[in-house]
């Protein structure tokens, strides 16, 4: 594993080589999680609350799907749908709100107005695994508690970063992981939270 500091930031940012991992080992770990992944609605969850923020609000669900992810960096779930509702909420009434990062909040406002928006590649597989929790497609989100089980490390601090070609590995294990035990990658990867 490769780590370096960014020139622009204090942020670590991590590369992991496909050397760092044994996949067998990996694969082994997550089939633990797995038995819960068959009981875990997490995101079916996340997409019942999501279609129904969605018809009160009259927005359309990839966009409530968005926001959501947008806003979910550094933040719990519970956290995260109420701001969400709250910047629904002052949209609705034609107020803009601050509930989060500037970046994230020029980008919430980017999506409802219909404008182009930036999705990372965690938020992207958020939102994408909230708007279809059943698709077989859907990648993993690697956040640092994937990338913990992964990798066989402690806790991760929040700035320690990896790039996506550290994260595409470790998805592709979550992938494997779940293919071996017949679920979805992104029940396999909510079963572990």
């Amino acid at each position: 594993m490769k780590i370096f500091r960014q020139p622009k930031s204090q942020t670590i940012k991590t590369t992991v080589q496909y050397s760092d991992i044994d996949f067998a080992g990996c694969v082994a770990t997550l089939i633990d999680y797995a038995t819960d992944a068959y009981s875990s609605n997490w995101y079916v969850d996340a997409n019942f609350w999501a279609n129904s923020v969605a018809k009160q609000y009259n927005l359309p669900l990839k966009v409530v799907c968005d926001v959501t992810a947008l806003l979910s960096p550094l933040t719990e779930w519970n956290l995260n749908k109420r701001r969400a509702e709250r910047v629904f909420e002052a949209w609705q009434r034609g107020e803009r709100i601050s509930v989060s990062f500037k970046t994230a909040m020029v980008n919430v406002y980017n999506c409802l107005e219909g404008k182009p928006f930036k999705l990372g590649p965690k938020t992207g597989c958020f939102a994408q695994a909230i708007f279809e929790p059943n698709n077989l497609d859907n990648l993993p989100v690697i956040d640092s508690l994937a990338m913990q089980i992964v990798l066989g490390l402690g806790d991760i601090p929040a700035s320690v970063g990896f790039k996506e070609k550290s994260l595409a590995l470790v998805q592709q294990v979550y992938v494997e992981a779940a293919k071996t035990y017949g679920v979805t990658p992104v029940s396999l990867q909510a079963a572990t939270w």
